[in-house]
């Protein structure tokens, strides 16, 4: 079994009957007259977490935003990961945002 691509796109494409549709892909331009900026790129939701806190430590609330849900021991007095966070932290996690989002002049 193949597994699951982190990230794919959304692009214009055609049914087997050749009607217009969306089709899904795994590369924003698969052929020749595909414009990359028609696509619509979907990150899976458990890389997302992954790729905007990678470096944080998070904290030992059961509910960190940074490490994810826990569970055993842990306080439950709220994550204060994104409050408590620095400004390179937040500047870091923008640039990573608009990478995710593909925006321009991102770096990852």
């Amino acid at each position: 079994m193949t597994e699951t691509p982190e990230i794919i796109y959304l692009i214009p494409g055609e049914d087997v009957d050749g009607a217009p549709c969306m089709v899904w892909c795994d590369d924003p331009a698969p052929g020749v007259g595909i414009d990359p900026a028609d696509a619509v790129k979907y990150i899976r939701a458990d890389h997302v977490r992954e790729r905007l806190f990678q470096g944080w430590p998070g904290c030992t609330d059961r509910a960190c935003i940074v490490t994810g849900p826990m569970s055993g021991m842990g306080t439950n007095g709220g994550c204060h990961c994104m409050q408590n966070a620095s400004r390179s932290q937040l500047n870091l996690m923008s640039q990573r945002l608009m990478a995710m989002m593909g925006g321009r002049n991102a770096k990852t």
